[in-house]
């Protein structure tokens, strides 16, 4: 499949829980979504792949490629980089994730999986027929506990992930009204999706697009954050905050003018390695105007105060 019908099946698939529509998908195939490191990049891959359940602790894909003559870019990944991360369904509706250290499987072994998939999933076990070379089979063993094992968040845990979650918020706006890609990227994990409206993609991709664009489109921005709904369930929070965001427009022939976009952030977020980060973020547009700005205050006013700068040379970068 190409990378637009990927992302298309990725975006339905975390959106529905792992409930699949889309026509290229064969009916009765079970799909996971595996995040690899990439071997030459060392940047997350992520893709979706057809698996079937091995036991209560692994799951087994298929590096098919559709009957390419070489293996899938995923596969190439995980031979140098064993540790992933798996996404698939939940008895809950929802989705699990799971980090899992990837191998391939060879003879025997080989084989009975063979065997197991005509009966688990026979759509599946077509796919390891390829004329040109041996099709890996590859066990994901998954390298922690089901999280419904998990025992639940103790007060203290909850009043700290949420600290920690606002906190990521925060850094998030400073990155954004300082034009500072780094501090965007921290409150994203490697593999997030982003949807700020004209922006749809990467998360962690989405600080070096917007920080050119707002440099070159606006003089000055804030966002404030108000009110956030904080729903914890163990590593996973779903997130609701309400934003302001404040433009003032370059270029504007006569006066000054001022866009502002107020909404919410409806956010997924989690916790892995110990950090709580942006899975997927979607801005929720509620109301938004242009506007024209009256005059600023005299120069010789303005000029007394420390004026406030859109890159690390800022105050707020000095203060300790």
């Amino acid at each position: 499949m190409t990378a637009s019908v990927n992302t298309e099946i990725i975006e339905e698939f975390r959106a529905t829980g792992g409930r699949i529509t889309n026509p290229l998908v064969p009916e009765g195939i079970r799909l996971a979504v595996l995040t690899t490191t990439g071997a030459r990049t060392n940047l997350p891959r992520t893709c979706p792949v057809a698996y079937f359940a091995h036991g209560r602790d692994a799951i087994v894909v298929i590096a098919s490629a559709y009957g390419a003559a070489s293996h899938p870019a995923w596969y190439r990944n995980l031979v140098t980089n064993p540790q992933v991360t798996v996404e698939v369904p939940a008895d809950s509706g929802d989705l699990a994730r799971r980090t899992a250290k990837a191998r391939t499987a060879r003879g025997a072994e080989r084989d009975g999986l063979i065997a197991a998939m005509a009966v688990e999933s026979p759509i599946m076990s077509g796919f390891v027929e390829n004329e040109h070379r041996e099709v890996p089979v590859v066990v994901l063993e998954f390298l922690e506990g089901p999280h419904d094992d998990a025992q639940p968040m103790t007060d203290l845990e909850k009043l700290v992930a949420e600290r920690e979650i606002r906190a990521a918020m925060t850094r998030y706006c400073r990155g954004i009204d300082r034009l500072d890609e780094d501090l965007i990227r921290s409150a994203y994990h490697r593999d997030s999706y982003d949807d700020h409206g004209m922006y749809k993609g990467d998360g962690y991709a989405f600080a070096a697009d917007v920080v050119p664009k707002m440099r070159e489109a606006f003089e000055s921005t804030m966002h404030f954050i108000g009110n956030s709904h904080i729903e914890l369930d163990r590593d996973v929070a779903a997130v609701e905050t309400y934003f302001i965001a404040y433009h003032v427009l370059r270029e504007v022939t006569e006066g000054r003018r001022l866009m502002t976009f107020a909404g919410r952030y409806a956010d997924r977020f989690e916790r892995r390695n110990g950090e709580w980060k942006l899975a997927s973020r979607i801005v929720v547009l509620d109301w938004d105007e242009i506007r024209d700005l009256g005059a600023a205050n005299p120069p010789e006013m303005r000029s007394t105060f420390t004026a406030g700068r859109r890159d690390r040379d800022d105050l707020v970068y000095h203060l300790r």
